[in-house]
């Protein structure tokens, strides 16, 4: 897994991640279907992101913390990301 990170001011908090030989669209759909959770991939609102950071439009998965995120469901995606790399892992 590969964590990026680009302080875009007073914003929300965004970060991107890659994840090596797995599709990022892919990977948000896992998330979807296993964890209920809408995780975006490509770079619609966070092109300056993708902009600073040299990513690909398509290549990378954005999770945005906002005032209303819970620490449960920051618990929940964490548990997630280890499950979906143990899989990764085993394959």
């Amino acid at each position: 897994v590969q964590l990026y990170r680009a302080d875009s001011g007073p914003r929300t908090p965004t970060f991107a991640f890659t994840i090596a030989n797995r599709n990022s669209r892919d990977v948000c759909r896992w998330f979807a279907e296993r964890y209920s959770m809408a995780i975006a991939d490509g770079d619609f609102y966070a092109s300056t992101m993708a902009k600073k950071l040299g990513l690909s439009p398509d290549g990378w998965i954005r999770i945005g913390l906002a005032p209303y995120n819970t620490l449960e469901e920051i618990e929940l995606f964490k548990q997630g990301m280890l499950e979906l790399v143990a899989e990764q892992v085993e394959k």
